[in-house]
């Protein structure tokens, strides 16, 4: 009995070395003729060694292509001969490179896009900084638009450049727009606007197509002109008084509830002169460019004041005004 138990001992030993293939299985079927272990099931599966991060790491002389689940991340690792990587990192889908984390699109050595582990986008650039990064090309849209609810256009991701308030549109241009919670702006600029032309440069104030006010600055004068009916130029206090209207229809200006001084800051008439220098003379001609005719109120240093006027006859009047 013992001679027998040796001799199919023998066999199995001689058949193993033989052959050099394993199957395991519940019917009895040989393993497939390419493959060193055949296992088949149709109700269970094939359990991998587990190990935790610091077990897997610990490994001393791991063989190329040892395969464990690490169970401190729930991740499959194998070893490719210098260091551990996830499986499926490394591999090619199409052009697609999976390494470790992060998934590239590499053509002629170029990396044409980039999807990084923290969920950064880059195209153009292997290293994306940002959640999308365009690098060496154009961004263009078609069909489509660029939705921001309350962000900045910058140059450097700071909170200055060009803001966009999503809630009605407005651009602030260096400020968030309507922060003072004036909402009829619907762009705000802060400090400094500069408008260039290469012979003149040109701001369109427009109402509509065929009504608008044009300020151009050309041969270091500024213009102001109108197209279209009933335009002017208003100036207005804080309690929307007109005080003082230019107006292009009729081709005249007028003082509504303003004051005029010359030399003076702080008119107390409607039209008051001071004089700094005592060779200054005051004309007011009517219908001419050279006026010949005085009428105007003066005060003298002591405070007295005086108005002279000129009758239909050429007479001069000269009348103290008592207060």
């Amino acid at each position: 009995m013992k001679s027998i138990i040796t001799l199919l001992f023998a066999i199995l030993i001689s058949a193993t070395t033989t052959f050099g293939q394993i199957a395991i299985n519940s019917s009895g079927t040989d393993s497939d003729p390419s493959a060193i272990l055949d296992v088949v099931s149709t109700d269970k599966g094939m359990l991998i060694p587990r190990l935790t991060t610091a077990q897997r790491t610990g490994i001393v002389n791991a063989a190329e292509g040892l395969l464990v689940y690490d169970t401190d991340i729930d991740i499959f690792y194998y070893y490719k001969g210098s260091a551990w990587a996830p499986v499926g990192s490394g591999s090619k889908v199409s052009g697609w490179d999976f390494e470790g984390d992060t998934i590239k699109r590499v053509v002629d050595g170029n990396t044409l896009m980039t999807i990084a582990k923290e969920g950064n986008v880059g195209i153009g650039t292997a290293a994306p900084g940002a959640k999308l990064e365009v690098s060496g090309g154009n961004l263009k849209m078609t069909d489509g638009n660029i939705v921001l609810n309350n962000n900045w256009f910058s140059g450097d991701g700071d909170d200055e450049g060009v803001y966009v308030r999503g809630s009605n549109g407005h651009v602030g241009i260096g400020r968030v727009p309507n922060s003072g919670g004036n909402t009829a702006r619907f762009l705000e600029i802060k400090d400094n606007l500069g408008i260039y032309g290469a012979d003149s440069a040109t701001l369109y104030l427009n109402r509509n197509a065929t009504n608008y006010m044009k300020f151009n600055y050309f041969n270091n004068i500024l213009h102001i002109e109108q197209e279209g009916a009933n335009g002017g130029v208003k100036f207005r206090n804080e309690d929307d008084d007109d005080i003082f209207f230019i107006d292009f229809a009729n081709e005249r200006s007028t003082f509504p509830t303003g004051s005029v001084g010359v030399g003076t800051t702080s008119p107390d008439e409607k039209f008051e002169v001071e004089f700094g220098d005592s060779d200054k003379d005051v004309e007011i001609g009517v219908g001419t460019t050279d006026p010949d005719v005085t009428f105007i109120t003066l005060r003298s240093p002591n405070g007295t004041k005086y108005y002279i006027t000129v009758d239909g006859t050429g007479s001069l009047t000269t009348s103290e005004i008592k207060p």
